[in-house]
């Protein structure tokens, strides 16, 4: 997956605490101040954030100041991206350049001290010294974040005096990406998926913890994985590969032939550093615009499906497309949130319904596979169920919601592919 990625530090200078006699007046600001991202100049500027004391640094945290015991204060301030085109922006805060009494605070009185940041439903406790993720932003979107402080009613005397001070670091990191999609050659005779099998292997497998962690983000390394074992024998001969630049993808990891072979065919492409990043989770964008590159109608298929978060993102195009087939469904408040990271359940479902795959407690036979985490009730039970097992079938008239397709009456269990036996052949096989 190709990705144009760009750096950007800007420094704050930021009282976090005043207690006792170090106690400063700053006027109000009429708004929240801001930290906006413009992908224009591809830099942070900070807004509506007041002088401090004569410095140029901006203070963004005016109102954590001047606090005693039993107060609870909270600092609200806004944080997105401006004049951003084909291109999304994480927004990352940590923590710096601590000087001694901050040091003292935390390691000594930080049960009295609770600091936390909310963005949304995310919250961190603690300090930022490995750094927060505040959000991921597209175009013109902006986000208010929480950062408050709290001090316990039993701080004494030990906080007097103490002028705790950081340093707040905004990272601004961008990545741009493009998807141009795979054309098929015009010899071969066109269906729909011709790079995907039909069979119905198993093409997901469980951990060495003996659980599946349906609700776990789907690694980029797990989705090359995924897609490897569904290619098609014939497409899997003609676009294998076991040679990559990748710098940290080495011919010793699991996912080595994977990411070699679909990176040789054009599925997939690393970031201009020369990295993968094999760990990293992968985007619902990101899963349908692959699904969407194997799929021969892309470009010629009317496209009718939208939500309002795409339009005018990067993955529009592909995320319509693969909602206008079925393969993926929106969230009910008509969003689609294109950069959330995939969950393995979500990975799942939206492949089953690229493969018209689906089976329900009447399709099932005796000894099928699953795990104590995927509980029957969830909703994606049923497709960890389908992903995980390899069975022969035969189609029902018992339709399935929103597609066009049926439920599966299996009709027999195979024996599961062993892939961790394949990819131990495939890496051994190598060296020799």
């Amino acid at each position: 997956m190709k990705h144009n990625l760009h750096r950007v530090l800007a420094l704050c200078l930021a009282t976090l605490l005043f207690l006792g006699a170090a106690i400063y007046t700053v006027a109000a600001a009429a708004e929240d101040p801001a930290v906006i991202f413009y992908g224009n100049t591809q830099e942070i500027r900070f807004e509506r954030a007041l002088p401090f004391l004569g410095n140029q640094q901006p203070d963004l945290f005016k109102n954590l100041k001047g606090l005693m015991p039993g107060d609870t204060v909270t600092q609200q301030i806004e944080v997105g991206a401006k004049k951003l085109l084909n291109s999304r922006v994480y927004l990352y805060l940590r923590a710096e350049n601590p000087n001694e009494d901050y040091i003292t605070l935390v390691e000594t009185y930080g049960h009295w001290v609770e600091f936390k940041v909310k963005n949304g439903n995310q919250e961190i406790t603690g300090n930022l010294a490995d750094g927060v993720l505040l959000g991921v932003f597209s175009r013109d979107d902006t986000q208010t974040i929480e950062v408050t402080v709290s001090i316990d009613i039993e701080a004494g005397n030990e906080l007097q005096d103490l002028v705790a001070e950081i340093d707040w670091v905004f990272t601004a990191e961008i990545f741009q990406n493009v998807f141009p999609p795979i054309r098929p050659d015009p010899d071969v005779e066109p269906s729909d998926l011709p790079w995907l099998t039909d069979d119905h292997v198993n093409y997901i497998i469980g951990y060495s913890d003996g659980l599946v962690h349906p609700e776990r983000s789907m690694t980029r390394a797990e989705a090359a994985t995924v897609f490897y074992r569904l290619l098609t024998e014939e497409v899997r001969d003609q676009i294998w590969s076991d040679q990559t630049s990748y710098s940290d993808v080495n011919s010793e990891s699991w996912f080595y032939i994977a990411i070699c072979t679909l990176t040789n065919g054009g599925i997939l492409e690393g970031y201009p550093d020369g990295t993968f990043r094999p760990d990293a989770p992968i985007t619902r964008a990101e899963l349908a615009t692959i699904i969407s590159r194997f799929d021969t109608k892309f470009g010629e298929l009317e496209v009718a499906a939208s939500f309002d978060d795409v339009t005018g993102h990067w993955s529009e195009p592909y995320v319509e497309f693969s909602a206008t087939r079925g393969y993926v469904l929106g969230y009910p408040d008509g969003t689609f949130r294109p950069d959330q990271p995939i969950t393995r359940a979500e990975t799942v479902t939206m492949i089953n319904r690229c493969l018209d795959r689906a089976v329900d407690e009447k399709g099932l036979c005796e000894g099928y596979i699953t795990w104590p985490d995927n509980i029957e009730g969830d909703w994606y039970y049923y497709d960890i169920i389908e992903a995980a097992n390899h069975h022969d079938y035969a189609r029902s008239k018992r339709e399935v919601e929103q597609q066009d397709y049926c439920y599966e009456n299996w009709t027999k269990l195979q024996s599961p592919i062993d892939w961790k036996k394949h990819e131990t052949e495939w890496l051994r096989d190598l060296v020799k």
